[in-house]
């Protein structure tokens, strides 16, 4: 048996080892005042999370960034926030600002259908939530005592027979919208067809914050492949790509006579950044000396060409080489120590980044209205041994546990009387201010409103007399 005593002293060799026997009394009251500590601040937290209002550390940082870049965006265009068009000067400040304000929303166009998911980190259950869409294509998603989290102007036409849709969370952090596309007609053509958006705002580069982007990428422990399938119109001379460190760039110009594209095409992409070290990176995300790209013609009339381009990693660090086994430290492997394993990784775009599961949110409002949904895979799930691949859904056991949560939402407040009232409220609303600052414009299109809004009319009564 050990003697009693603070410390013992256990002879192997000429300095021996010295561990303690027993917790002497200091110590003791030492762990008690840390445990007591740790406990108060243990009853302290769960009292915040009790308040309705309680925000989380990251929550509020996340609110300072946003009344920061709204700030930034008033200083830059007071009168027209973040309404940034092709004529600002500067493309990369631009498209940085966009990147700013485009974390805060997903949207995707199937068929006829274009659904939006909103973030809105102002948002509070005691604060009112302001969210319009103008006839002319003015959206407009801003919390009371808050700058706008969007207010710009649609890229396409919206058809103005339709009601616009909304949805928010009981906290007003989250806006969800289903809106519907305006019939085009082609000439020498009776059928309709629904106009296809490549961007959702004006001024953004195609499919910017599409849950289904233009482009297919392939990412491995060298290189990251982009394939981007254009018209068969497109050649070497109308096309200009351009690799920075930082972003890649690519355009191309239709020519004159080409009536399919309205607009250039325009592609601007800006590289994963490890958050922690932001630009005090040493290292690039891409080696611009290594990184080239090849242009596929088209096999024959009618088909797409293929535009490949091959973006080169930079070489292996030394710690890479020698404390990491020669496995990279980039975004495949962002949050390794601090998230879930199925949270592992960063996609390679930062433009494609999903920060508050809009995604789940797009696509269960896509498969309760269309019955099929687009799936990409997420980092944790295209890095893995097995990787997966984008598909559509078409069974719901097809969809993600996050995104059956929201379709059992969205089906619920579908069926739930007082949302049909409040929504034929707001569809009355807009489809009168249309008629009031349109007059005469369509008579047939007058006469579908208000045949929609009689019926939306009988909606209201026969729920009230549910109700009663």
């Amino acid at each position: 048996m050990l003697p009693t005593c603070a410390f013992q002293h256990r002879a192997q060799g000429r300095f021996g080892l010295h561990f303690p026997v027993h917790n002497t009394r200091h110590m003791v009251a030492q762990m008690g005042r840390r445990q007591m500590e740790l406990k108060r601040l243990e009853d302290g937290e769960r009292a915040q999370q009790s308040v309705p209002q309680y925000r989380t550390q990251g929550q509020l940082k996340e609110i300072r960034a946003f009344k920061e870049a709204s700030a930034m965006a008033h200083a830059r265009a007071p009168a027209s926030t973040l309404a940034m068009s092709d004529k600002t000067a500067s493309g990369s400040e631009t498209h940085r600002l966009q990147l700013l304000f485009g974390r805060y929303y997903m949207w995707h166009q199937v068929g006829a259908f274009l659904f939006v998911a909103i973030h809105i980190p102002t948002g509070y259950s005691d604060k009112a939530l302001r969210w319009e869409v103008s006839p002319s294509g003015r959206m407009l998603v801003q919390a009371e005592d808050s700058g706008p989290v969007i207010d710009r102007q649609l890229a396409g036409h919206l058809d103005g027979s339709a009601a616009v849709q909304g949805f928010t969370s009981d906290d007003n952090t989250l806006l969800a919208l289903i809106m519907r596309v305006r019939d085009e007609h082609t000439e020498g053509s009776a059928e309709a067809h629904h106009q296809s958006w490549r961007r959702l705002f004006v001024g953004d580069s195609d499919g910017f914050r599409s849950v289904q982007p233009p482009y297919s990428l392939a990412e491995g422990q060298g290189d990251v492949t982009m394939e981007w399938p254009l018209p068969g119109w497109v050649t070497v001379e109308q096309l200009s790509v351009l690799i920075t460190p930082d972003e890649l760039e690519v355009t191309v110009t239709p020519p004159p006579n080409e009536k399919s594209v309205d607009a250039p095409m325009r592609l601007h992409r800006t590289f994963w950044r490890d958050p922690d070290t932001g630009a005090k990176q040493t290292s690039q995300p891409v080696d611009v000396g290594a990184s080239a790209w090849s242009l596929q013609a088209a096999s024959s009339p009618g088909a797409t060409t293929r535009l490949t381009v091959v973006l080169a990693k930079p070489p292996l660090t030394m710690d890479e080489i020698q404390y990491r086994k020669g496995k990279r430290n980039d975004n495949r492997s962002a949050g390794q120590q601090t998230r879930p394993a199925d949270a592992i990784g960063d996609r390679f775009f930062a433009d494609d980044a999903d920060d508050f599961n809009l995604e789940a949110v797009v696509q269960a409002m896509s498969f309760a209205m269309c019955g099929t949904a687009f799936v990409a895979p997420t980092p944790a799930e295209a890095y893995g041994i097995a990787a997966k691949h984008p598909f559509w859904a078409t069974q719901e056991s097809q969809l993600r546990p996050a995104t059956r949560s929201h379709l059992k939402l969205i089906r619920q407040v579908l069926d739930d009387g007082d949302t049909v009232r409040r929504f034929a409220q707001q569809v009355c609303t807009y489809h009168l201010h249309q008629l009031a600052h349109e007059p005469g414009t369509n008579q047939c299109t007058g006469r579908a409103v208000a045949h929609e809004i009689l019926m939306l009319c009988k909606v209201l009564q026969a729920v009230s007399a549910q109700r009663m």
